[in-house]
């Protein structure tokens, strides 16, 4: 759940649009949904999910600058 391991799972670049963005965050939650995992995982896919939707609104931020 380090933000440095969800980073690199994104593998978020300056070359990311607002689609690629959209599709990176569609398959993050796909992967780790804590819908989508057993009852002992899902806080940490809860906190993987959160840290993976910041750092994408992030991105998104700035390309709207």
């Amino acid at each position: 759940t380090a933000p440095q391991e969800v980073a690199a799972e994104l593998a978020i670049s300056a070359a990311d649009t607002p689609l690629t963005l959209r599709e990176k965050r569609r398959a993050f939650a796909r992967a780790n949904h804590p819908d989508g995992v057993a009852l002992p995982f899902r806080d940490n896919a809860t906190k993987r999910m959160m840290l993976a939707n910041l750092l994408i609104d992030e991105a998104l931020r700035r390309l709207s600058r």
